[in-house]
């Protein structure tokens, strides 16, 4: 059971992979991205975000998160606080979870692996990623995938680990309200996905 669940989760992130290369390509993507997106418009630095991801070079997705964060932060454009979530969550590491359950080095179930995943993170990343997703959810829900959802709320859970002193242990249901609130909407929007009703049953063991 614990390895179909963790093939479940690999697939979601797999697929969040896949989404992300689905970037807008009306501009060439090297020529774009030559240019400074901290001094762009903001529709032009959402572009240029979106054109880094569907890149994949890490140092042009921290200049475009770099020149969106403060955009974002308290923004009530759900688009550009997902923008931001994502280039966040890029830059974390978090996408290396499913090479890592690929190469069976994580049991999704086992506490302990994941707390030794959660330490190869970007901490500061997680957390910013944590807060964009949460605003996300706050400014419209509907621009959330389930995939999404999935993700922001592994972001959330590992916000609560962060606060416990670094690790899962302990934690009880209390702690991750915030991590089942998001799992509890995208079950809403998207009821009886695999993926998130694995994650919810996950939840539910604390």
């Amino acid at each position: 059971m614990k390895r179909v669940f963790s093939l479940l989760v690999l697939s979601a992130l797999l697929s969040l992979l896949l989404a992300a290369c689905q970037a807008v390509f009306t501009y060439s993507p090297l020529s774009f991205l030559q240019r400074d997106p901290a001094n762009l418009p903001l529709e032009q630095k959402m572009e240029w975000a979106r054109a880094a991801l569907a890149g994949g070079d890490t140092e042009a997705i921290e200049k475009a998160y770099d020149a969106l964060k403060d955009d974002a932060s308290g923004s009530t454009d759900a688009e550009l606080t997902l923008l931001t979530a994502t280039l966040a969550m890029n830059l974390s590491g978090l996408p290396n979870l499913a090479f890592e359950m690929l190469q069976e080095n994580i049991d999704f179930n086992d506490e302990t692996d994941l707390d030794n995943f959660f330490q190869t993170l970007q901490s500061s990343y997680m957390l910013e990623a944590a807060v964009f997703y949460n605003a996300t959810l706050t400014n419209d829900p509907d621009e959330l995938n389930a995939t999404e959802f999935l993700l922001g709320s592994a972001c959330l859970l590992y916000e609560a680990a962060d606060g416990n002193g670094g690790t899962l242990t302990g934690l009880v249901q209390a702690d991750i309200i915030d991590a089942q609130t998001f799992v509890d909407t995208g079950l809403a929007a998207n009821p009886g996905n695999q993926f998130l009703t694995k994650f919810n049953d996950f939840l539910d063991s604390f």
